[in-house]
């Protein structure tokens, strides 16, 4: 069996991480090719508007109440179990998609769009905390690896015992720390990418075989 294709996710994120560390958001410095066509318009920052009373502002207050709210603790369990540090709670140890993660990284990324567009302080320490827990999570595993799964489980071939959608889950979690450092600026985000990025790298050597014209 073969999986060449699994790793493409990590190499994306590794690629975007690096542009977006020169680039960030709206920086037209960073565009590389010229357009042919001069701009009819520009693209603008979130934190250049802010919504006015209505519906939508309704819904953005409804979405910060929300985050504000999230038991992190919950959310950081797979992640602590996976490291295994302590944890005051005990969450499921199911390896369904659902519970290996990836909602953190939903979480980190619906925060830093809020945070970007609001500047809400109470927000940006709890997203900070939660970049942090990570980095620790990360630290004590000592390999790199991010993710609310036993790695391994990523190509087991007994179905009781592979995480579901593995590389799906961690994109998420390596988007939402993306977004912190790109809207946020948390400079920590970024380099825990960066060795979730090189994670897979000496695990699954042949899944980096070049591409035509990439050789």
């Amino acid at each position: 069996m073969k999986f060449h294709h699994i790793i493409a996710p990590s190499l994306t994120l590794a690629i975007a991480a690096s542009a977006f560390a020169a680039g960030g958001p709206v920086n037209l410095a960073a565009i590389k090719v010229p357009n042919k066509v001069a701009n009819q318009a520009i693209g603008f920052d979130l934190n250049e508007v802010q919504l006015l009373d209505g519906p939508f502002k309704a819904a953005q207050e409804l979405d910060r109440r929300d985050l504000l709210a999230a038991n992190m603790e919950v959310l950081y369990y797979p992640f602590r179990r996976e490291a295994k540090l302590d944890t005051p709670v005990k969450g499921s140890d199911s390896l369904n998609y659902t519970t290996t993660g990836h909602v953190l990284g939903h979480w980190l990324s619906a925060a830093a769009f809020m945070i970007r567009n609001t500047g809400d302080a109470d927000l940006k320490k709890k997203a900070d905390a939660a970049v942090a827990e990570l980095a620790r999570c990360q630290d004590a595993r000592g390999d790199g690896f991010c993710g609310g799964f036993p790695p391994e489980s990523i190509l087991s071939t007994n179905r009781t015992q592979r995480a579901g959608v593995p590389w799906y889950c961690l994109h998420k979690v390596y988007a939402g720390l993306l977004d912190m450092y790109v809207l946020t600026g948390n400079q920590q985000a970024l380099e825990v990418l960066k060795k979730a990025a090189d994670w897979p790298s000496p695990r699954h050597p042949r899944s980096f075989r070049p591409r035509r014209g990439l050789a």
